[in-house]
């Protein structure tokens, strides 16, 4: 999702693919999380060769990777964590309280961390890391707070530029984006996003106020069913049928909760 890479060229939009890479702590509030492990574990399978496949076909993804999983145990975890943290009402949803203990680590049955799998997703050609937040941060819900969210997103970047990556692409959790924490992704450099972006006539639920100093880029969500998640398409200028070319125009927006983890339920 990031703007150099999706820059539209002659008159055409950009589309890649944007993933969900969160494992344990993108599941861990369901009750049904406990016979979804197998399936967990098999991401270290399926996701070296979905891996092969965009290497073979061309394919620029996305991966939205929750915080966590770049950690190999809990106590390195901790030292980046922000010490200001989200009150959820429902506090199943505290991750904090669910941390494995310290002889927990990465290993190839691991689901809390994953190292080893961002490296080679950042090894692969045209695939780009992003922040699925640093906590799986969940902004609908009571407790949520634009300070917390702050200190998330802040120690989400601390953690990929421990690894090396500089993160500019933002999925919020559950798509649950709200317009306020947009100037926060503004002010940390965030360039592109994907949320939930249901009522596309009010440009209130996702164009960032006039006293932002940076564009943030949004995106089209329209292939149910791909890999498990959605395809993106962010583009920054439409073809002459849309408008008068070289025009720069707002994106087309339809909301990803139609097609992602329909389900899925907090």
């Amino acid at each position: 999702m990031n703007t150099k890479n999706i820059e539209a060229r002659n008159g055409r939009a950009a589309m890649v693919i944007s993933l969900d890479f969160e494992l344990y702590w993108g599941m861990r509030h369901l009750p049904s999380v406990n016979s979804y492990v197998r399936n967990l574990i098999g991401a270290r399978i399926a996701i070296p060769a979905i891996l092969e496949l965009f290497r073979e076909y061309g394919i620029h993804a996305t991966w939205a990777t929750v915080g966590f999983l770049f950690f190999e145990r809990t106590s390195q975890l901790l030292k980046i964590a922000p010490t200001r943290r989200p009150l959820y009402k429902n506090t199943k949803l505290d991750p904090y309280s669910d941390l494995p203990p310290e002889s927990e680590h990465e290993t190839s049955d691991s689901i809390f961390f994953a190292p080893s799998l961002i490296r080679m997703i950042a090894k692969t050609t045209n695939q780009e890391i992003a922040t699925h937040s640093f906590s799986h941060y969940y902004s609908f819900e009571d407790g949520a707070d634009i300070e917390s969210f702050r200190a998330d997103l802040h120690s989400a970047q601390r953690a990929a530029r421990l690894s090396n990556f500089e993160v500019t692409s933002l999925v919020f959790p559950k798509n649950q984006e709200r317009r306020d924490f947009l100037e926060v992704c503004a002010e940390a450099g965030i360039l592109a996003k994907r949320g939930q972006l249901l009522r596309l006539a009010d440009s209130r639920y996702w164009t960032p106020s006039k006293n932002s100093s940076k564009p943030i880029f949004t995106a089209l969500f329209i292939a149910p069913g791909l890999f498990g998640t959605a395809s993106s398409c962010a583009h920054q200028k439409r073809p002459d049928s849309c408008g008068k070319k070289g025009t720069a125009l707002s994106p087309v927006v339809a909301s990803a909760q139609l097609w992602l983890r329909l389900s899925s339920e907090l």
